[in-house]
């Protein structure tokens, strides 16, 4: 006999206590759940049609456990549940809309689709109705259950931090709560193989020397900061070359919070798909492989509303608003090319605002082994990369859930507290990598860096890192100067792209639609065609030689800058040296021309050939 089956036994080991709740519990299996005319029992459900009539087997079985509700008190469900023909137990959520639609035809269906089944002759459309409204009748004792509609944080009655993850919360207050997309499968991810020790024995000590998986694992454990500290998401994207790594980085960050198979996701769906994964990576990180598949003509977008955190809205099929799709999170991408290539790939300019809400990071850095500067012993870069993500699949998300314990826990504790030691790591962080005069957009980017970098200090001072205090400040700034290197320096990235926007469009028009003014050409003259404006040459004040200056109409000078305003784009033009002003300091001059008269044009300067291109932006 097993053990604990003989009440003697089960006394002698465990109390009366436990024989008398064991008895009970026989005892209230052989009775069954009772719901008005229904009886729900482990053969199934049984119904008597009358007060003095037998009962009949209904339906195999299934049982309420929970009256759900969202934390808006709408949205009300029965969590079920139920045995397929398997003999498995599952669960899922039957809405109260259901039993009003079609004449409770969805309700029924529901629990068909799961495998349930109904006796002979029963008219189960109509009484399966009748027999979850005498659960909600009859029910009222029923434990309740709040459903989440994301991953992320929830706060009860205004002051329990809680975060919800597929299955479980932490933090769990005195009401379960549960997360609807866990009950449909469709919420896969922030799964757990090994303990803390075992990742940061096999995954997390190759991190220390080595600034990009140093910048993975902090953005793996940066998101739940978002909220407690009110910012915004944002990307981080490492730019490469083929086999450097960079998938390898984005494998050790989904290792932070769970199976890579499940975390990692792709930009080759559609954009219902992303705006999901993007819901279930809310107060998270998402991370995604290869930029390079997405479409190049919505990337741009892309970009924008994995930023903004709101999807698109869409309408049900009565015609009404659906709610629409949000989240809050950071994201990190890889691939061969970066957002302004591809852009302009296809004849767009990127926005300051898209390369400001995508940070490209150069993901090997100089002297290194790939993307790797340290390898802790392995004979190359090939071999720590296969090490890294073979251990990712084998050791995953017990950072992130140790990472939200300890916060979960001083929230509730001393939330002031916790915010004061964070903001003060954010600000030194900021105060150290953007000197003074730094444009706004570089203070704003090295802020979300510095929120990285915040999280892998908190991580490491509490042990939950195999890493010295310092380390994860140190790989965050070493990406945020790679990045402000590629960028360009730390003044305004517009003013930066309209220099070479404009020196380019002349490089590219000089010839072709500037007619030579009158005595300049030399030979058969070549026919002008859409014509921006005069060229001349003049010579140069240190040789023999000589430099052109250009005329150029304002339609062309529009042309020449499009996409910003003409007038701005005129002063920061003159100020480097690519146009010059009248005697009154007027950019847009009048000049007499061969042919026209005077008529007003911009006048770029001859010396602009020889070193307009070397100007400082301000």
């Amino acid at each position: 006999m097993a053990d604990n089956t003989d009440h003697n036994d089960l006394a002698k080991k465990r109390g009366l206590r436990a024989v008398k709740k064991s008895v009970d519990s026989a005892i209230d299996a052989a009775k069954g759940l009772v719901f008005g005319f229904f009886t729900i029992m482990a053969a199934g459900v049984f119904w008597k049609k009358s007060e003095d009539s037998d009962p009949v087997f209904f339906s195999s079985f299934i049982k309420p456990l929970a009256l759900a509700r969202s934390p808006k008190g709408t949205d009300f469900a029965l969590h079920m549940e139920m045995r397929t023909p398997d003999a498995t137990l599952v669960q899922f959520l039957l809405r109260f809309e259901d039993l009003h639609l079609g004449g409770g035809e969805v309700a029924r269906i529901e629990f068909a689709r799961r495998g349930g089944y109904f006796g002979p002759g029963i008219r189960a459309r109509q009484v399966f109705s009748d027999f979850i409204n005498s659960i909600l009748r009859h029910g009222r004792n029923l434990p309740r259950l709040l459903l989440a509609d994301r991953c992320g944080w929830m706060k009860i009655n205004n002051r329990l931090w809680v975060f919800v993850l597929p299955d479980t919360a932490i933090g769990q207050g005195a009401e379960r709560i549960i997360l609807q997309q866990a009950l449909t499968g469709d919420a896969p991810g922030f799964e757990v193989s090994g303990t803390l020790a075992e990742w940061n024995q096999h995954l997390g000590r190759y991190s220390v020397g080595n600034s990009r998986l140093i910048l993975a694992v902090c953005a793996a454990l940066a998101g739940p900061l978002l909220a407690i500290l009110n910012r915004e998401g944002g990307g981080l994207h490492l730019v490469g070359k083929s086999s450097e790594g960079k998938t390898t980085a984005l494998c050790l960050a989904a290792s932070v919070m769970g199976d890579q198979a499940n975390t990692v996701k792709t930009l080759d769906a559609t954009a219902n798909a992303i705006e999901g994964a993007a819901a279930l990576a809310n107060d998270a990180l998402l991370p995604l492989d290869e930029v390079g598949q997405a479409a190049p003509d919505a990337i741009g977008s892309l970009v924008y509303k994995l930023a903004s955190g709101i999807g698109r809205g869409r309408a049900d099929q009565r015609g009404e608003a659906r709610n629409r799709k949000s989240w809050r999170c950071l994201f990190l991408t890889t691939g061969e090319t970066d957002l302004e290539t591809m852009l302009r790939g296809i004849g767009k300019r990127p926005a300051a605002g898209q390369q400001l809400r995508l940070a490209n990071i150069p993901a090997a850095p100089d002297n290194g082994f790939g993307i790797f500067e340290e390898l802790h012993g392995f004979a190359s870069g090939a071999a720590l990369s296969d090490h890294i993500r073979q251990a990712s699949g084998q050791c995953h998300g017990a950072p992130f859930r140790a990472f939200l314990e300890k916060l979960v826990d001083e929230l509730n504790s001393d939330p002031d507290g916790l915010r004061q030691r964070l903001l003060s790591t954010i600000k030194n962080f900021v105060a150290t990598v953007a000197p003074d005069g730094s444009d706004g957009q570089v203070i704003r980017v090295a802020a979300r860096f510095a929120l990285l970098a915040a999280a892998g200090e908190y991580a490491a001072r509490h042990g939950l890192l195999s890493w010295p205090e310092g380390e994860a400040e140190w790989g965050v700034r070493a990406c945020f100067e790679a990045w402000v290197q590629r960028r360009g320096g730390h003044g305004p990235l517009e003013v930066k792209t309209l220099l070479e926007q404009f020196t380019g469009w002349l490089q590219a028009n000089g010839e072709a639609r500037f007619t030579p003014m009158d005595g300049d050409h030399k030979g058969a003259a070549r026919p002008v065609i859409n014509r921006a404006g005069f060229r001349r040459e003049v010579a140069t004040a240190s040789d023999s030689t000589t430099a052109t200056e250009f005329f150029i109409f304002p339609a062309a000078f529009r042309e020449a800058v499009q996409g910003y305003d003409p007038r701005w784009s005129a002063r920061i033009l003159a100020h480097n040296g690519l146009l010059a002003a009248d005697q009154k300091g007027e950019l847009c001059r009048q000049k007499k021309l061969p042919g026209m008269g005077n008529a007003r044009v911009y006048h770029v300067p001859a010396k602009v050939e020889e070193g307009g291109d070397d100007a400082e932006p301000f």
